[in-house]
């Protein structure tokens, strides 16, 4: 483990070591010259990568997009990094949020023991990783500065009812999937959330999209497929980084774009605002 934490009195706990699997994983990657190259063409908008480096190039892209979250560096900065093989900035950058998450530890505590206390209430596995090409890790950790720093959130199929609304505190947090569950309500806080790319929520009991998702900057890809949506919130055509937003087979049976549709006017013409975008949306 690296060592580019302020040094704490004796008796304190360490901090999270934040982003430090991230970044020895994306500089490993980068000793390679031709995958450095071909991944710096894709950020650049050339998209044709060869098929043997696909894999790695998406891998890095992953990794890079942690460290953006982690560093609030972008990702020409991280580049000439690795370019140049001057790796200061991000470690440096690290270490202040490192630091910063250790007093933010400290001052969340009730609330990641409240986590903690329900992933043991629903018999959640404990984290362990997970092998696909958005999501690594499944589970749920009980050590608290793992739960603070938790960056996915996969959990399908686990008989839950309800998502926290402490899960606002995990800073980090870039992806939700909990597919399968019985989760009626997507907590308004989870949208606040800075890092949430991506929230799959297939085949749930959610009613309604509620108007804190207009908060969801950078949200890339929410997927509502078979739930029994009925309300969506015409603050989604704030979401500047969307991409993709499925709500298919609905469990009352009326497609969402059908001249029977339950959605408001202001949310048809929101939907039909982000696809004029360039959305994918799906009914």
């Amino acid at each position: 483990m690296f060592g580019w934490f302020k040094k704490k009195s004796p008796g304190n706990p360490p901090g999270p070591q934040i982003g430090r699997a991230e970044f020895q994983q994306f500089k490993e990657l980068s000793k390679k010259s031709d995958l450095l190259e071909h991944f710096s063409g894709v950020c650049a908008g050339m998209p044709q990568v060869p098929f043997h480096v696909k894999a790695d190039v998406q891998k890095m892209a992953n990794l890079a997009q942690s460290l953006i979250s982690y560093t609030g560096l972008d990702i020409w900065e991280i580049i000439e990094c690795a370019e140049s093989n001057e790796w200061g900035p991000i470690e440096n950058k690290l270490g202040q949020t490192g630091a910063s998450l250790n007093t933010l530890l400290q001052g969340s505590r009730p609330a990641l023991e409240r986590l903690r206390t329900w992933a043991d209430e629903n018999k959640l596995p404990p984290l362990s990783k997970f092998d696909s090409q958005a999501y690594q890790m499944t589970g749920f950790p009980r050590d608290l500065a793992e739960i603070l720093t938790l960056r996915q959130l996969h959990l399908p199929n686990a008989g839950l009812t309800s998502l926290p609304v402490e899960l606002h505190f995990l800073r980090a947090l870039e992806s939700i999937c909990v597919d399968g569950n019985k989760i009626k309500v997507l907590p308004s806080e989870i949208f606040g959330l800075y890092s949430l790319r991506r929230i799959d929520a297939e085949g749930n009991e959610i009613e309604s999209i509620p108007d804190a998702i207009g908060q969801a900057r950078h949200l890339q890809s929410l997927d509502l497929d078979g739930n029994n949506l009925k309300s969506i919130s015409s603050e989604i055509s704030r979401c500047q980084s969307l991409k993709r937003a499925y709500f298919r087979k609905q469990q009352h049976g009326v497609s969402l774009d059908h001249r029977d549709t339950p959605l408001s006017d202001n949310a048809m013409q929101a939907l039909v605002e982000i696809e004029s975008r360039g959305v994918d949306v799906r009914y």
